[in-house]
């Protein structure tokens, strides 16, 4: 599937305020802001003269590169009216905060997936020897069955012999 940085907009202009702007170029690195942007555009400031304001962003890079971004959220909360009643609202977004967030979660994901599989290869031998278990009542009948027809104890005990008895001479389709 190609990408909207892979199409090549060199014939296309665009006027805004009377100047014309052609494209110089795509980038498939966004700024940190702009994560959520699917295409932006860089034009000079003259080119947005008189436009609506649909949105304002900001990034800050902090001095220090390791905020405390749980009290950075505290700060920037504050409480609003709903029709529900009082929330907690912030007007600003902290990837940092998100970040931890996200790892949190995926922590706990793979605990859970962590402990599903021991579940798994702790059952898996259990229910295998269950299976096992099962299986010896059939042998059981088969073993009693050979020792009704006169197999004597020697030929019970070879491992071939419920499979190669006296069943293996009848036909395929009279077989249990």
């Amino acid at each position: 599937m190609q990408g909207i940085c892979d199409v090549d907009f060199s014939d296309k202009a665009v006027t805004l305020n009377g100047k014309t702007y052609v494209w110089a170029g795509s980038s498939a690195s966004y700024p940190e802001f702009a994560r959520r942007a699917r295409l932006y555009f860089v034009v000079p400031d003259e080119a947005l003269t008189g436009m609506p304001v649909s949105d304002v962003c900001a990034a800050y890079t902090l001095e220090n590169h390791r905020p405390d971004a749980h009290a950075m959220l505290a700060e920037l909360t504050y409480l609003r009216q709903t029709e529900e009643g009082p929330e907690a609202w912030c007007d600003f977004a902290i990837q940092q905060e998100y970040r931890m967030w996200m790892n949190a979660n995926t922590g706990a994901l793979m605990i859970g997936t962590l402990y599903v599989s021991t579940v798994f290869v702790c059952m898996a031998p259990a229910i295998l020897s269950l299976k096992t278990l099962s299986t010896l009542d059939g042998e059981r009948r088969r073993f009693a069955i050979l020792y009704r027809l006169g197999a004597d104890a020697r030929t019970q005990r070879s491992p071939c012999a419920g499979r190669s008895g006296p069943s293996s001479s009848c036909p395929s389709r009279f077989r249990c």
